[in-house]
C-alpha cells in the first residue's frame, strides 16, 4: 500500500510539472524545490489579492464574453 501511495504522489508531481499553466507557477516551483516551504513562506511576501480584483477587462475582452455567460456558470 505504501508503494502505491508513493507512486501516486510521484504521478501527481509529474502531472503538475507538465501542466501547461501550473508548470510556470512560481509558488509551485518553490514548493517543489525549497527544502522548507514554511520558512520560505515566512520570509516572502505573497500577494493574496484575487487577480480578478486588480485586472481590468478591456472592451475587446468584454465583447468576447458570451451573452449567456451567467447561465453557463450556474
Amino acid at each position: 500500500m505504501y508503494a502505491v501511495n508513493i507512486l501516486s504522489f510521484q504521478l501527481l508531481i509529474i502531472t503538475l510539472r507538465n501542466h501547461p499553466v501550473l508548470k510556470d507557477d512560481g509558488v509551485l516551483g518553490v514548493f517543489l524545490t525549497v527544502p522548507s516551504f514554511e520558512v520560505w513562506r515566512k520570509q516572502t511576501s505573497v500577494s493574496l489579492d484575487e487577480e480578478s480584483m486588480s485586472k481590468k477587462v478591456d472592451r475587446v475582452e468584454e465583447m468576447s464574453i458570451p451573452s449567456d455567460f451567467e447561465e453557463k456558470i450556474k
